[in-house]
């Protein structure tokens, strides 16, 4: 008796991991058509922060994927929170909701993708106006091939110390069944190895970013980032991938201010090394 109510307990468990597999992908359509889609994710970063002393910035960021697709169209949002903690006297968090909005065109190897982002960065300490900030993106995509497409854009976001405006380029090229090659740059690019398809996949990854936040005394800290490494995707559990990542931090560029009448701000000692990431991510491939 007791050994079928195991059993039953058993199938029960296996029918409701089935269900919410199920439930995922119908609520979490993927957005734009892209090989893979993660649609929860937890990352845990360590990089470097001062050269003068031996302190290193952890850095933890959770989002998700929510989209619901119509025909030729496409809805999501994509809230994100992330939380930085520095050789600064207290952390900074960053919350983001995206607004997401994508179509396929008649000629349906072009595709657009509009983002609106409003986006809270600070110490949380004392929250007003000032700490809000607001972004666009737009990606449009052709579909030359089967195994090539190509990217264009542009990004732009109000950070605290200059309207930030970057233009983006790339392309998501197929080399085989499995090498994959998928760039917007200067944001990311990522080359991606099936060492075994199912389970173990590995490559190389160039990431760029810039942020602000800002501090309840008014002062604001900005960074500039970039990095490049090696990375394996371990996947079990389905749709389960844990990432790891190495690399290296390199052109960093850091800067603390205070925006009164005028603007006044100097360079931070940014430090230049190792960069660890480890990330339990809910990924959903098309490929």
């Amino acid at each position: 008796m007791q050994c079928y109510l195991k059993t039953d307990k058993q199938r029960q468990s296996a029918l409701r991991l089935c269900l919410i597999s199920i439930l995922i992908h119908l609520l979490c359509v993927p957005v734009v058509a892209q090989p893979r889609t993660d649609v929860f994710s937890i990352r845990y970063i360590s990089l470097p922060f001062s050269e003068l002393a031996e302190q290193r910035m952890v850095w933890f960021h959770t989002d998700l994927a929510y989209g619901v697709k119509r025909t030729s169209s496409a809805y999501a949002i994509n809230p994100a929170f992330e939380k930085l903690d520095g050789s600064w006297e207290n952390a900074v968090y960053g919350i983001s909701l995206p607004f997401v909005y994508s179509h396929t065109w008649k000629d349906t190897s072009w595709q657009s993708t509009f983002m609106v982002i409003g986006r809270l960065n600070s110490d949380l300490k004392s929250i007003s106006g000032d700490d809000y900030q607001a972004g666009f993106v737009n990606i449009n995509s052709r579909q030359r091939s089967v195994y090539l497409k190509y990217k264009f854009g542009i990004y732009c976001n109000t950070e605290y110390d200059k309207l930030f405006i970057i233009p983006l380029a790339g392309i998501e090229w197929r080399v085989s069944n499995r090498f994959l090659i998928n760039a917007l740059l200067p944001s990311y690019l990522i080359s991606e190895y099936k060492l075994f398809p199912l389970k173990i996949h590995t490559g190389m990854v160039f990431r760029s970013y810039t942020k602000s936040f800002r501090f309840a005394d008014r002062s604001y800290l900005s960074m500039h980032d970039n990095y490049a490494g090696l990375f394996t995707d371990f996947y079990f559990a389905h749709f389960m991938v844990l990432n790891a990542e190495c690399g290296y931090s390199f052109l960093r560029k850091y800067k603390s201010g205070v925006k009164l009448k005028e603007r006044i701000e100097y360079e931070l000692d940014a430090k230049e090394g190792l960069m660890f990431r480890l990330a339990l991510i809910y990924r959903i491939r098309k490929d």
